[in-house]
């Protein structure tokens, strides 16, 4: 069973359903987001990221592997879309990301 929640990470490309992408990460907050999907073994969203605004429609994303660590704190990961997922509405979290809520859903 998939959670209700689930962290997000807009950016500004598309992960589809079983293929593979690469992401440094460098924001202390997605450095915090990604320590704590790694620790909980959890997924997270990826949504399309434009100057309009985000989509609602995303992937999760699982990650395979850290295949880097810097010293100040960045890092390389590859990461590997799972499965479509919806957002329906956006949560604030303390850290500023953001949590969405009843996703991810499967689509039919």
């Amino acid at each position: 069973m998939r959670p209700e929640r689930i962290p997000l990470f807009p950016l500004n490309v598309v992960l589809l359903p079983g293929a593979d992408l690469p992401l440094h990460i460098f924001e202390p907050r997605y450095r915090e987001m990604v320590k704590n999907c790694l620790e909980e073994k959890s997924e997270f969203g990826m949504l399309l990221s434009l100057p309009k605004g985000v989509a609602r429609v995303g992937c999760t994303a699982e990650i395979l592997d850290v295949v880097k660590r810097y010293e100040d704190g960045r890092m390389d990961i590859l990461t590997a879309g799972r499965a479509p997922c919806r957002t329906l509405r956006s949560l604030p979290h303390p850290d500023l990301r953001r949590l969405s809520e009843e996703s991810p859903r499967r689509f039919a």
